[in-house]
């Protein structure tokens, strides 16, 4: 009779090993929700970098060929001025040229 009494009172240390189990268990459910978010994140972050690298190549790469053609016909228009300045400027030294050659 003396054994049924001593397992019939309540376990002091019982609520400490229930809390603890809690504890335990909202660590490891924290846990899992965190490695969730860094799973979402990553993933996120990735088709981010994807988007924006074709944005990068739908956008800023024909800016940047339209801005090479338009440097490509001012260097053109700034040819054919300076061929225009110099032909006409050519005209009048041409007299000055044939004084000058001995024939």
């Amino acid at each position: 009779m003396h054994r049924t009494l001593r397992h019939s009172r309540p376990d002091r240390h019982l609520g400490r090993r229930i809390v603890g189990r809690a504890d335990d268990e909202g660590v490891w459910l924290a846990v899992q929700q965190a490695e969730k978010a860094d799973v979402a994140v990553t993933s996120a972050a990735r088709r981010l970098d994807q988007t924006l690298a074709v944005v990068q190549n739908a956008v800023v790469a024909p800016a940047r060929e339209g801005m090479a053609l338009a440097s490509a016909l001012r260097a053109a228009v700034g040819s054919i001025r300076k061929a225009s300045t110099t032909r006409r400027r050519g005209s009048g030294a041409g007299d000055e040229d044939d004084t000058l050659f001995i024939g």
